[in-house]
């Protein structure tokens, strides 16, 4: 009930500690020549990289031919891979090893 008797004392013009969240921005939506692009600058295959997001291979084929798009939680970690990917992907520093699995 403070919260009515802070709006009517905010309605009355008086002073009230107010309280702000800010939210984490929506991802921008990718389009399969950028799911592509992020994958080949990773140097990884659609099986590896499925794995790091927790999704399937075939989910990342469908991303990159434009049959399906990502959304939600999916727009938000592909960002994430994008701009953090040894944290995302579970690499240290270093890039991936030489005999990474490709595709």
């Amino acid at each position: 009930m403070r919260s009515m008797r802070d709006a009517r004392s905010h309605a009355k013009g008086k002073k009230v500690e107010v309280r702000t969240t800010v939210l984490a921005r929506i991802p921008k939506k990718r389009s399969k020549s950028q799911i592509l692009g992020i994958r080949k600058r990773l140097n990884v295959s659609q099986a590896v990289i499925a794995r790091a997001l927790n999704v399937s291979a075939k989910t990342i084929q469908a991303w990159e031919q434009g049959i399906r798009e990502p959304s939600g939680p999916a727009l938000k970690l592909l960002e994430l891979v994008d701009r953090y990917p040894n944290i995302v992907m579970g690499w240290s520093p270093e890039p991936p090893p030489e005999n990474e699995e490709t595709s």
